[in-house]
């Protein structure tokens, strides 16, 4: 895992992923939840990803039947989860999740 510069905005995205570390989540969900916009927190997530503190997978649907595009779903890593945590007690952030 790679060395990331922490800001507000990853901080809300992990706190997001830590309160529920099993579940996954999709873009809009994470930005309604977080209030971060689109421009911010996809250029985030994959940041994330890439430094593994995430996994995502492309929802298996026919968009047409659907009636809306498939989603790209993100999961916390067992070692992202650990990263997460070890961020929030270096800066002295209780319970984050």
């Amino acid at each position: 895992m790679r060395h990331m510069q922490v800001s507000i905005q990853m901080l809300l995205v992990l706190k997001g992923f830590l309160e529920c570390p099993t579940d996954e989540l999709w873009g809009t969900e994470i930005m309604r939840s977080t209030h971060i916009a689109a421009g911010s927190i996809y250029p985030l997530l994959k940041r994330l990803q890439e430094a593994g503190f995430l996994r995502s997978r492309e929802e298996k649907i026919n968009p047409v039947l659907a009636g809306r595009p498939a989603r790209r779903y993100y999961r916390l890593t067992d070692e992202g989860r650990t990263k997460a945590l070890e961020i929030f007690k270096e800066l002295k952030i209780r319970d984050p999740a």
